[in-house]
């Protein structure tokens, strides 16, 4: 066996360490932000990517908090058939972990013949301009999803109107209300769906227009 001297060994190595020195100084060169960024991003992915956890993730107007949901193999019934029983994750501030607002199975009463609304099957949500209340659109009816309020202080969840859309006005007349879709009759028979303005209790204000199928 060839045993190598000392030199030999030292020019062996040689490029080895030409690599790591060469990496160190192109690292050291890139802007601290460039760097942090790469990191950042890592995390956000992985974060986005957990186990049952919607892609979609909303944040307060401040930026400050951010919700998501977290969809379940588990299912509830709705009038529509069974849904899966998602539940709503929220982070307080920067840097807080995130906790369930509710527990998987949850229901709400709606005030209505039809009972009490399990919540799941959630297809959307948005913080209220003031980031008191997260409103979101779930399953509930034959026809028609639920638009519910969680009291982000209270942590109670209410009830709000039957919709299948669910929008919060940023700006204009109708700023802090909401724009939902909902299902109506027809006197003479016959059904449709109408975009309208509710308030934040669900109190109808205006018809805006028929949405065509």
């Amino acid at each position: 066996m060839h045993r190598y001297s000392r030199i030999e060994t030292a020019l062996l190595a040689f490029p080895c360490l030409l690599l790591v020195f060469s990496t160190t100084i192109l690292q050291a060169k890139l802007p601290v932000f460039a760097r942090d960024a790469a990191k950042s991003e890592a995390a956000g992915n992985a974060e986005k990517n957990t186990a049952g956890e919607s892609p979609k993730k909303v944040y307060s107007q401040d930026r400050k908090m951010f919700a998501y949901i977290e969809t379940s193999k588990d299912t509830v019934p709705t009038g529509s058939g069974d849904a899966p029983a998602d539940v709503i994750y929220l982070s307080e501030a920067p840097g807080h972990a995130p906790y369930p607002l509710f527990k998987k199975g949850a229901k709400v009463a709606s005030h209505q013949a039809i009972g009490d609304i399990y919540i799941g099957g959630i297809e959307g949500m948005d913080f209220s301009n003031n980031g008191e209340e997260l409103y979101f659109l779930c399953a509930a009816y034959a026809v028609s999803g639920a638009v519910l309020a969680i009291d982000l202080h209270r942590k109670g969840i209410r009830y709000v109107v039957d919709a299948n859309s669910l929008e919060v006005v940023r700006e204009g007349k109708w700023k802090g209300n909401l724009i939902v879709q909902r299902h109506k009759y027809k006197k003479e028979g016959g059904a449709y769906e109408i975009r309208c303005v509710v308030s934040p209790q669900g109190k109808e204000l205006k018809e805006l227009n028929v949405v065509e199928y």
